[in-house]
């Protein structure tokens, strides 16, 4: 066996196995994702369904509507953002180590056409290159499926979670508010 061919041996095992350990990172990610998408049933404290008047729309049609009122354990939910926070570090980090992967494949065949390139045997220049791309088409081949990985099933829940923190964010604002102009219509009310 050639130098060259048992280098692209090597970066082809490198890239396989770091494929397999970025898939299983992904994997410990969307399991910490899952569980923390799970404790909104948990940070919720109280759901109220509020009957509200009727309403006429544009047709004339009259409509019974009702408003939700949700409260939240603000303390629960920023444990929950806070391990939030890790899962996303995580999540990045194993968006950018899915990037090295082409790059590993590319310093093989880089590597492998330097070593091949200072024989004179035709035959043994085209076997060092064939041999070299393998491990670009490995690195290629590795970092689409973990980056399609990546996409449908970390990316999506990661935006998912991002949306029921901005959600509980908004009502927590406007209870707030609502809390505050309660108590100042009260303080306006006694000293009127």
């Amino acid at each position: 066996m050639t130098l060259t061919r048992i280098i692209n041996v090597l970066l082809c095992a490198l890239i396989a196995g770091g494929g397999a350990g970025i898939l299983l990172f992904l994997r410990s990610v969307r399991r910490e994702l899952a569980r923390i998408d799970k404790s909104f049933d948990k940070i919720i404290t109280r759901t109220d369904i509020a009957e509200m008047p009727e309403r006429l729309d544009a047709e004339g049609n009259i409509h019974l509507s009702h408003a939700t009122h949700v409260r939240y354990d603000r303390e629960a939910l920023e444990r929950s953002r806070a391990q939030f926070s890790v899962a996303y570090a995580n999540y990045v980090t194993g968006g950018q180590l899915i990037s090295l992967l082409p790059l590993l494949g590319i310093f093989g065949t880089v590597l492998g056409l330097i070593l091949s390139s200072g024989t004179s045997d035709i035959s043994q220049m085209v076997a060092g290159l064939g041999t070299a791309m393998w491990t670009t088409l490995l690195g290629l081949i590795f970092s689409i499926a973990l980056k399609a990985y990546d996409a449908v099933y970390i990316g999506r829940a990661v935006n998912l979670i991002d949306a029921r923190f901005a959600d509980a964010d908004a009502i927590i604002t406007r209870q707030v508010l609502q809390n505050e102009m309660r108590m100042a219509r009260k303080a306006a009310d006694r000293n009127a």
